[in-house]
């Protein structure tokens, strides 16, 4: 599948498969999938445990945590709850047509930790952005979570000359060796919550429970 299609294909799925019988026997009961389904944010509430304890073996000291966008504050505000850390957004604007987008940084970061999370790392245009904005208001360290790396076009080269210290992902799309391989990044694996919300689904059980 394709690592940007995957999510809407989850979708279609979702609508499809309960629908689908083989003879009188459905063919689908439940579906599982790292992507988006039907609206909801699935694809980083389903990676959230992993990049949650990694953050919290870190044991950071004054951490905060950032949204790199408006449209992320939901996400990095269940986020913060989980890890008892501050909460900071990037308040992104474009004031004209012609005119590159300013990062405006609402919230105190002087001297602080801050973990920038969002659901996919793709050109890391917004992430260097980000990463600029937080330093040049005094944050101390500032790293980035993300579900899914896509890190396509200058994204590499992006990252490797921007300030942050280290980016943390899932290997929900396997990177090429010379990502992986990269000193700032690290790849969690979502095997072991793969086979356990499996195991559940198998069982009947709760999988919800895993991602509250």
């Amino acid at each position: 599948s394709h690592p940007l299609l995957g999510p809407l294909t989850g979708a279609a799925l979702g609508f499809a498969l309960p629908a689908c019988e083989c003879g009188n026997v459905p063919v689908a009961r439940r579906m599982l999938s790292g992507g988006a389904p039907l609206g909801a944010g699935l694809g980083f509430l389903f990676a959230a445990p992993v990049l949650l304890d990694w953050v919290e073996r870190q044991r950071f000291e004054n951490l905060t945590i950032v949204s790199p966008d408006a449209g992320g504050v939901e996400r990095a505000r269940a986020f913060a709850k989980k890890l008892e850390a501050g909460l900071v957004i990037i308040d992104k604007r474009r004031v004209d047509a012609n005119v590159a987008e300013t990062m405006n940084v609402i919230g105190d970061v002087d001297g602080l930790t801050c973990v920038i999370v969002d659901d996919i790392v793709d050109t890391a245009g917004t992430l260097v952005g980000a990463v600029k904005a937080l330093r040049d208001k005094g944050a101390a360290r500032v790293l980035g979570c993300f579900t899914h790396a896509v890190l396509s076009g200058p994204a590499l080269e992006r990252i490797q000359q921007s300030e942050i210290e280290h980016v943390i992902v899932t290997d929900t799309i396997p990177l090429s060796n010379a990502k992986a391989q990269n000193p700032k990044f690290t790849v969690l694996s979502v095997a072991n919550l793969l086979g356990e919300a499996i195991a559940r689904i198998h069982s009947n059980s709760s999988v919800s429970s895993l991602f509250v």
